[in-house]
């Protein structure tokens, strides 16, 4: 069954989340990855975590059912993304979706961490993968995104082995693995694309 398109951004959103968001597997990820949040955190705030990490969960379904139109336009035509005319709401839905959980993190972050350094070094660099956005005036969301990602992470990593303060924090040098393996992971996702 071909979807048919509402008309209403609205109306395709809930559509959306009750097709691909509300599913019991989705919504058993999100509470996995909320439970891991508040166990491994050293103050935990159960609101936040859920919160985020419903946020985070939905919005990377979301990020990924876009980036599946293709493939979902001819196997899976009954999808409401496939039908919506409102698909610029859809990745607008995501960028606001992460800056908001970003800058709620970093919120609490620089409230509660007793060594601000690395968390006001990550802050700070955010400015750079903006700048991309303003800079290209009519960004392809679909490179943008990856590239701004890459940008963001390298810089922060950069950061990391440049302080000599930062990377004699077992934290920091942690933060700088992470950073550089999923550097990595996009990019051989973005060289077998």
């Amino acid at each position: 069954m071909i979807a048919e398109p509402s008309g209403s951004f609205a109306t395709d959103c809930l559509s959306y989340a009750r097709q691909r968001l509300l599913r019991p597997r989705i919504v058993a990820l999100a509470a996995a990855v909320a439970a891991c949040t508040t166990f491994v955190s050293g103050t935990p705030r159960l609101g936040f975590a859920v919160l985020a990490a419903l946020a985070l969960v939905w919005q990377f379904r979301l990020w990924d059912d876009l980036e599946d139109l293709p493939f979902d336009r001819i196997h899976h035509p009954d999808r409401v993304l496939v039908a919506s005319r409102m698909r610029g709401g859809f990745v607008a839905v995501v960028v606001a979706t992460l800056v908001l959980v970003g800058t709620s993190l970093a919120i609490i972050m620089l409230r509660t961490t007793p060594d601000r350094r690395l968390v006001r070094a990550h802050w700070v660099l955010t400015k750079y993968p903006m700048f991309v956005f303003v800079a290209a005036t009519e960004p392809v969301l679909e490179h943008a995104v990856p590239v701004v990602v890459v940008l963001y992470l390298a810089l922060c990593l950069l950061e990391v082995l440049d302080d000599p303060v930062l990377r004699g924090m077992r934290a920091a040098r942690t933060l700088a693995a992470a950073e550089a393996i999923a550097i990595a992971g996009i990019l051989a996702y973005g060289a077998i694309r």
